[in-house]
């Protein structure tokens, strides 16, 4: 085979890296990043307050960025193809683990402010603003 030929098949067919086969289970990248949200998830299952859920959710978002800007292209597909899961995976099956629990969290307290002291209105008198006096 000559260079041209070799190039064009190469070229022609489809980008098919070695950890992205079909069958192979979460790659190396999924594996190491569903340790990581495991750990997140025993830690706010222990201490499940609607403040620390949420807390975990935008934690979980971040580092699932961070991932997402250092593994390889390949591993950034979000598509369901085959028996592949990579870090989309593991990260939207987590984020899902944490918005059950956030919907079955006790909801926070709000406390209403207090209804602010009426302001006393002024006279008019004969077209004259007068203003009222506070009483002691």
């Amino acid at each position: 085979m000559s260079y041209d030929t070799d190039f064009l098949r190469f070229w022609e067919e489809p980008l098919q890296p070695p950890l992205l086969g079909a069958g192979s289970g979460p790659c190396p990248f999924a594996r190491q990043f569903g340790e990581w949200t495991q750990e997140l998830w025993q830690n706010v299952r222990l201490n499940a307050t609607e403040n620390s859920i949420e807390l975990a959710m935008l934690d979980l978002t971040r580092r699932y960025f961070d991932w997402y800007r250092t593994v390889p292209p390949p591993h950034r597909a979000i598509a369901d193809e085959g028996d592949h899961s990579c870090i989309f995976h593991v990260f939207r099956d987590a984020y899902e683990r944490l918005w059950a629990l956030h919907l079955t969290a006790a909801p926070r307290s709000f406390v209403l402010p207090t209804a602010p002291r009426p302001r006393p209105q002024p006279k008019f008198e004969f077209g004259f603003v007068i203003p009222a006096r506070e009483e002691d």
